[in-house]
Parts: structure tokens; sequence; C-alpha cells
């Protein structure tokens, strides 16, 4: 299956990207879902990547650079 990277902020555009994936889903590809919103609270949209787990993967703690 291929896969794709669609990055986006779903805390304002989540319905948005929740039909983007479904889209891709129905062509059989794989979205991985990075969410850059900019707010440490759940929004009720699933994603790979969260802003937690980016901030850490870069060796950053998301308080330091939320703002």
């Amino acid at each position: 299956m291929e896969k794709v990277i669609l990055l986006g902020t779903l805390d304002t555009k989540g319905l948005e990207y929740n039909y983007i994936i479904e889209v891709l889903e129905a062509l059989k590809i794989k979205p991985v879902i990075v969410d850059t919103s900019c707010f440490d609270r759940w929004h009720g949209f699933y994603a790979d990547y969260n802003c937690n787990k980016v901030a850490g993967l870069a060796g950053m703690d998301f308080e330091e650079i939320k703002n």
C-alpha cells in the first residue's frame, strides 16, 4: 500500500483532514497523519504524530516551543 504524509493543524481543520483521509483510504493510500497544532489539548481527531511527539522527536519539550 502506498503511503503519504498528511501534515496539518487538526485543531482547526480536523473535519477537512478527515475528508482527505477518507479519499486517500478509498484510493488505497495510507495517510501518515502529523498534527502541527499549537495547542496541547484533545481536539477529537487522531494523529500518528501529535504536537508532543513531534517536539520529542526533535529533542525538545512541547512546552518550550509552543509559544
